[in-house]
């Protein structure tokens, strides 16, 4: 049986999806996350791999080759999820933050409220 490849952090070997905000003028490459946040190691090791891979893909000239218009323009990773994190997933995305800031990437938490 094939393998899913669904979105979301579980899946950290792919990149879930591209925008273009006009108003910013920045691509935003975003994930998501769909479940509860918890400490569970598999949970954490998903989210470091899979913010890796996003990294890699804006570093190594992925993001570029696939959007050609990218080139030269800012860019956001984004985490959007449907609650805050809190204890370890939040300190890796506040580690992450830092890290990327200093790339000069910002890393965005988007959450998101379900009506």
């Amino acid at each position: 049986m094939a393998k899913s490849m669904a979105a979301g952090v579980r899946n950290p070997d792919i990149v879930d999806l591209v925008t273009y905000s006009p108003k910013t003028d920045e691509f935003i490459v975003i994930m998501f996350e769909d479940r509860p946040w918890s400490d569970s190691p598999d949970q954490l090791d998903e989210l470091l791999a899979k913010i890796n891979t996003y990294v890699d893909f804006v570093q190594e000239g992925g993001l570029v080759r696939k959007f050609p218009q990218a080139e030269g323009k800012t860019v956001r990773i984004q985490l959007d999820c449907t609650s805050s994190p809190k204890g370890e997933p939040a300190k890796l995305i506040e580690q992450a933050q830092q890290l990327l800031h200093q790339r000069g990437i910002t890393f965005a938490l988007n959450i998101i409220v379900s009506t």
